[in-house]
């Protein structure tokens, strides 16, 4: 008896306590197809010039990166294979960019991929915050062209430049010494 009694006793609380909570609202969001038409998506703005683009075309993992970015249709296996591609031009920089400005400028580059990767996990995607987040990458390419173009085209040719005036400087100095050598002997 004590038994039924506690067993009932416990069925009611629990009848009260369920009756007694509050509603929830249950908000549904309807999963909509972004189109990528009616989004204003920022275009890549620095193209490589001279030295850096004939040298960046040879450079396997970077030609790579920006095939997969002129193909990219914003899904997770695409994006995923851009991480992957940037990774790859992290761990083989060539020799003309090995530079940690521009190291520093592919993890950027490669972080900003990650948070778009991130993103596109979401269950409930706001169209501008998704374009705001590839802007970011776009942003982050442009920069890391801007670096490649400074230092193949700039920075490479006023070492080279500094480098020869050094030269010329050694030589006149030289050329000076033997001078007054000369002139010491003859007198």
């Amino acid at each position: 008896m004590r038994i039924m009694t506690f067993f009932f006793g416990s069925l009611i609380m629990l009848c009260l306590l369920l009756s007694c909570k509050k509603e929830v609202e249950v908000v549904t969001s309807s999963t909509q197809k972004v189109s990528f038409a009616d989004i204003k998506l920022r275009q890549p703005g620095i193209e490589l010039i001279g030295k850096a683009s004939r040298q960046m075309s040879e450079w396997p993992e970077y030609v790579d990166f920006s095939t997969r970015l002129e193909n990219y249709d914003h899904s997770v296996a695409a994006t995923r294979e851009l991480v992957t591609a940037a990774q790859k031009m992290a761990d083989t920089q060539v020799d003309h960019v090995d530079s940690q400005p521009v190291l520093s400028r592919i993890k950027v580059l490669q972080t900003r991929l990650g948070i778009y990767l991130s993103y596109l996990d979401y269950t409930v995607k706001d169209p501008e915050v998704r374009a705001e987040k590839f802007n970011d990458i776009i942003q982050a390419l442009d920069e890391l062209k801007d670096q490649i173009n400074w230092k193949v085209n700039e920075y490479d040719e006023n070492r080279r430049q500094l480098l020869e005036d050094l030269e010329l400087d050694r030589l006149a100095d030289q050329e000076a010494a033997e001078g007054s050598v000369d002139s010491s002997a003859v007198n």
